[in-house]
């Protein structure tokens, strides 16, 4: 990973699964952004590699403009998270929001 030119988001670290075990590893780069899309479109200018969940990328990796690398130390899909004031009620939109991801992740 020190070889490369690592496009970071949010954190500075990337997340692995080596040997059944969760793993952190410090990355550095150029860029430093909280769009996954703008390191989508930093790692199609070939600025550098990116770690971000399928949904950001699926769409290059099936058109073939960005390979998968390191898919034997992938970590498990993260859950997705629905954060609201609890000692507010909830507006209808956002609970049927909640609702819907409740669904969609027990379907899955």
């Amino acid at each position: 990973m020190a070889r490369h030119n690592c496009l970071l988001g949010t954190l500075d670290y990337w997340r692995f699964h080596e040997q059944g075990r969760p793993r952190n590893i410090r990355v550095s780069g150029s860029i430093r952004c909280n769009s996954g899309r703008a390191l989508v479109d930093a790692a199609l200018k070939g600025i550098g590699i990116v770690q971000l969940p399928d949904y950001y990328v699926d769409e290059d990796l099936e058109a073939g403009r960005l390979v998968s690398l390191l898919e034997h130390y992938r970590e498990q899909d993260d859950g997705i998270w629905g954060i609201y004031p609890q000692n507010r009620h909830l507006s209808a939109k956002v609970s049927m929001l909640l609702d819907f991801l409740s669904g969609f992740i027990n379907s899955v």
